[in-house]
């Protein structure tokens, strides 16, 4: 059965809400816009045991069936290399909070891009650092799905039987 959403890894969105959003900076665009290439890269080489390793230590703690549900992203992911993004870019947000002289950022992603052979939308949070914890340094989910062209994606999460919810904990309305 193919799959036409995933979604991967959600785990402490918290963090993001109580955070102060600022302009994603150059660096933080180059950063996620490589992470991605490199995330489908992975996929299309089915490497879910590195792709894996992308995802913070938290998330892994916290989502028992992170292994089994990158693995199910490997397979569901079959539109080949990165090949550009559409208008727009990557649509980078950074959230940064200070406290005390700790320091937690993270960044968000929400892009639609052209592979070799299909096209997608990702949306992606990524915590790049956190004075308080580094174990929640890392990917904190991860949303992909397939669209045709003169279509647009389906770009908000919902549970309809068809998306794969890792954490079931932040899945609940």
């Amino acid at each position: 059965m193919k799959l036409s959403k995933i979604l991967v890894g959600l785990s402490c969105f918290s963090l993001l809400i109580s955070c102060k959003p600022y302009a994603a900076t150059f660096n933080d665009d180059v950063f996620i816009e490589e992470q991605i290439k490199d995330i489908t890269h992975l996929m299309k080489e089915n490497k879910a045991e590195e792709l894996y390793d992308y995802f913070s230590v938290n998330t892994k703690n916290e989502t028992p069936t992170l292994r089994e549900d990158v693995s199910k992203l490997c397979e569901y992911y079959t539109g080949g290399e990165f090949v550009k993004w559409f208008s727009g870019g990557n649509s980078v947000g950074t959230n940064e909070q200070f406290d005390h002289g700790k320091t937690v950022k993270s960044l968000i992603s929400r892009s639609k891009f052209k592979a070799e052979t299909k096209n997608y939308f990702i949306q992606m949070s990524w915590t790049t650092k956190d004075s308080y914890d580094d174990n929640n340094v890392g990917i904190k989910f991860l949303y992909i799905t397939e669209f045709n062209d003169g279509e647009e994606p389906v770009t908000t999460f919902s549970r309809n039987g068809e998306v794969i919810l890792i954490n079931e904990q932040n899945g609940k309305e």
